[in-house]
């Protein structure tokens, strides 16, 4: 049975730790340089500096790949390039992009499952609450959002798409599948989003 080792810390840092050309292949997912959520480990600057960046650990991902050895690495739609380019500056060769094509939900989507309940006529048993923000009437409702409130407003909330309706916490009822479809179909949605990541890709020269 192989075992699997897990390292934790700086990659750069970790790869230090492999004898040079000790590695056949490397997969990395690293920051997008998208500021993502406002986190710091996805702020990589602008232009040269995320390039920089990117050369700081390729570097060494190119020293412990053996020749002939391969490197695939996700990246964002809007900042590969400067991967790429940090690539080939390090040296690796046959560069090309390939792609993670995969679908998300987006967040009106209807829930198929009781979309079919309905149809049959079929009522749904409340099996719990979970706690949720509505306004003056049941439209207002945001699902699973935090709502901030601005005390200089008046009370008003800002919900997840800016409204500035008075919002207050609520339950709202979770219903169990009635029909036999439905328990087929739950949790599937009628809006998926097409999205895509390039992933590149490069070979160390023999």
């Amino acid at each position: 049975m192989q075992k699997l080792i897990l390292r934790h810390g700086d990659c750069v840092e970790v790869l230090k730790g492999y004898e040079d050309g000790s590695l056949g292949a490397i997969i990395s997912d690293p920051p997008y340089g998208l500021f993502f959520m406002g986190k710091a480990f996805d702020d990589l600057g602008e232009g040269a500096a995320q390039r920089k960046w990117h050369e700081a650990w390729l570097v060494e991902a190119y020293r412990v790949l053996r020749p002939g050895g391969v490197i695939k690495a996700f990246n964002g739609t809007r900042t590969f390039h400067h991967m790429a380019y940090a690539m080939k500056e390090v040296g690796f060769v046959d560069m090309s992009v390939s792609c993670w094509v995969y679908g998300s939900g987006f967040p009106k989507s209807l829930n198929i499952g009781k979309a079919l309940d309905k149809a049959a006529g079929a009522e749904r048993e409340v099996v719990g609450t979970k706690r949720g923000v509505g306004g003056e009437n049941m439209n207002d409702i945001v699902h699973g959002r935090a709502i901030r409130t601005h005390e200089d407003e008046g009370g008003k909330g800002v919900g997840a798409y800016g409204t500035g309706a008075k919002q207050v916490a609520i339950d709202i009822p979770i219903t169990a599948p009635a029909t036999e479809a439905a328990q087929q179909w739950t949790g599937y949605g009628t809006a998926l989003k097409p999205s895509w990541e390039p992933v590149c890709v490069g070979r160390k020269p023999e």
